[in-house]
């Protein structure tokens, strides 16, 4: 079920205001289901739609400086995973 709303709220978060969404208590929610291996991979998609969200470049930019710190903070993410992944998305895009 957590799994279905999550893809609803992934489906739909063009359409949400971000506030809505990107918001410390349903960043907070979602931080709990990353902790959970049968929710991780939906609570993962929910965070790339909203990371995906258009909006202002100043304002995605804040957003995500402020999910890599919140996923820093709770041990999720650290900063070479996220230069690798950075260096193999330029290599794609590059190609």
């Amino acid at each position: 079920m957590v799994c279905v709303c999550l893809d609803v709220i992934g489906a739909y978060v063009s359409w949400i205001d971000v506030s809505l969404i990107a918001n410390e208590r349903f960043v907070q929610v979602l931080l709990q289901f990353m902790a959970v291996p049968l929710l991780r991979e939906t609570a993962c998609d929910c965070v790339h739609e909203i990371i995906c969200k258009g909006m202002e470049p100043t304002a995605k930019t804040a957003l995500i400086e402020s999910f890599v710190s919140v996923l820093e903070t709770n041990g999720l993410l650290t900063v070479s995973q996220v230069c690798c992944c950075f260096r193999q998305s330029v290599l794609i895009v590059s190609k």
